[in-house]
């Protein structure tokens, strides 16, 4: 019955249709989701060292920092990338096999332990120096100050500082970001930690003053963050110029960042994201991303409409083709890797999320025409498009053999709408053709984001909605000159089947529906409304 669907669709929209000639224009990548990740923070660490790989030094000196506590890895980060080398997190008291594997892989010819005895023991060394053939260093002093410092003597000892960025030593949102951009260009990472009183203070700028002078100041976040004294103090040691880069809160703080030292390399357009929430799994990330010259974004570990909206425009304005998300679902889910909209499922949506299966949200944007490798055979879902200029519009998926498979959409002008994705009967199917002369969005959702059909509906493009009730009759109410088509989409026996609701012109029509719950597809070109009876 759903090929019948199709082929009905195909000529109910070319009724609507007036013939037009398909772009060959060339077209902007389509945007897709990576997630790295490991079993725990040390083993997400070797997963982003491995994606380091093609950047770093054969045989790159391994930097070794606790994975319990910020303010060592963080300082390392730039330096580790100037070095090409590679940052993993150990345990106090020893390497665990994961990372002890990632290491002899590498091979280096050095490591440098980040940090006192305090923070990772002498056990350690003692351990990489019985396992590798490597020589063992440590970089730690009295505090994290003092280790954020050593830390940048190493890197001005190989070459020139080009400037340095003051974070706090306190929090660790703000230096995450601040890391990846210092560690593209040589800069450095000076921890802003005292007691918070004016002697305090004066302690931590006579610590600092040597190695600012005649070089640019950054600072990284608000004044919760690095007081107004300080930064005071700071213009008076002699910088070469102090900027702050801040936003309203730790998200806001790295688009800042980010769009105040945008990579010089679009050649990649990649984006890293991770939790703002916690640290472990952006420590690494931050080398990562220096190294590869990529914007790192933080993001909330669940998802939050405005900032996934405000780093949706990040990556549209970049022209992002690939969404690297660091760290489990459990510590950034899905919704929030692929800038998604916040999921909030009725019982309806999630009892037929079990029924016709749940996958995660992707999300793509381009122009001109494109074939989108979805990345898996998918369940049945939704899809939301939205055509941006007045050209002949084509969605189409292919199967496995590159045939065209179901027609998504196949109008003019400009569009935006969602249709039924019938994964279920064509398993093979894992890419969509999209033809269009200008931009595009494309969201593949599982059914669950359909919302619930209560008393009444309308719009005046594509949709589709759940429909929960027992059987009743609808009202359905049409505008166009073209055809209104409704199908209501159940299973049965395991097996998919549908029956026409309507199927009319401009008017008012009178028809049954069965009882829920079922998936009610609505096709349209004009305003049309449903309302249940």
């Amino acid at each position: 019955m759903a090929a019948v669907k199709r082929i009905a669709l195909a000529l109910v929209l070319a009724l609507a249709l007036v013939a037009a000639p398909l772009s060959t224009a060339p077209s902007a990548e389509a945007v897709s989701t990576i997630r790295v990740q490991g079993a725990d923070r040390f083993a997400t660490a070797v997963e982003v060292s491995k994606w380091t790989e093609g950047w770093a030094a054969p045989r790159g000196t391994v930097y070794l920092a606790s994975g319990l506590k910020f303010p060592d890895a963080l300082a390392a980060a730039p330096v580790v990338a100037a070095e090409g080398g590679h940052l993993l997190l150990t345990r106090p008291e020893a390497v665990d096999a994961t990372t002890m594997a990632r290491i002899e892989a590498i091979d280096p010819a050095t490591i440098v332990i980040v940090g006192s005895e305090a923070s990772i023991s002498a056990n350690v060394a003692t351990q990489l120096e019985a396992a590798t053939d490597a020589q063992v260093e440590r970089l730690g002093g009295r505090d994290r100050v003092e280790t954020s410092l050593l830390l940048l003597e190493r890197l001005a000892s190989q070459g020139p500082v080009t400037n340095v960025w003051v974070a706090s030593g306190h929090t660790f949102p703000d230096a995450l970001v601040a890391a990846s951009v210092a560690g593209r260009d040589r800069g450095a990472i000076v921890l802003d930690y005292h007691d918070g009183t004016t002697a305090g203070a004066s302690a931590w700028l006579d610590r600092v003053r040597g190695v600012v002078q005649g070089i640019p100041v950054r600072i990284a976040g608000g004044t919760p963050s690095v007081s107004a004294a300080d930064e005071a103090a700071l213009r008076g040691a002699g910088p070469l110029s102090v900027d702050r880069y801040a936003g309203a809160d730790r998200f806001l703080t790295a688009i800042e960042i980010n769009r105040a030292f945008a990579p010089t390399s679009p050649s990649d357009p990649t984006m890293l994201v991770a939790t703002g929430e916690n640290f472990p799994d952006a420590l690494a990330g931050a080398v990562h991303a220096a190294l590869r010259k990529a914007p790192m974004f933080l993001s909330p570990g669940g998802c939050q409409d405005d900032r996934a909206d405000i780093l949706r425009g990040e990556a549209l304005g970049r022209g992002i083709q690939t969404i690297m998300g660091l760290g489990s679902a459990a510590s950034l889910t899905d919704p929030a890797m692929s800038l998604g909209p916040c999921p909030v499922f009725t019982p309806l949506q999630a009892s037929m999320g079990a029924e016709y299966g749940t996958f995660a949200p992707r999300w793509y944007a381009g122009s001109g025409s494109r074939t989108i490798d979805l990345g898996a055979s998918l369940p049945t879902g939704i899809v939301r498009m939205t055509f941006a200029d007045a050209g002949q519009h084509r969605a189409v998926t292919l199967g496995a053999d590159g045939a065209e498979d179901e027609l998504l959409l196949d109008q003019p002008g400009a569009y935006r709408g969602t249709v039924l994705f019938e994964g279920k009967l064509s398993p093979s199917t894992r890419s969509i053709r999209v033809t269009a002369t200008g931009d595009w969005t494309i969201e593949v959702l599982d059914v669950r984001h359909a919302p619930d059909f209560q008393r009444s509906a309308s719009g005046d493009s594509d949709a589709v909605f759940l429909f929960g009730a027992s059987s009743s009759e609808v009202v359905a109410t049409y505008s166009g000159s073209d055809t209104l088509v409704a199908w209501e989409l159940f299973q049965q026996d395991g097996v998919f089947d549908g029956y026409l609701v309507v199927e009319m012109g401009a008017g008012t029509q009178r028809v049954p529906i069965g009882p829920g719950p079922s998936i009610l597809s609505v096709y349209a070109t004009d305003d049309w409304s449903l309302d249940l009876q």
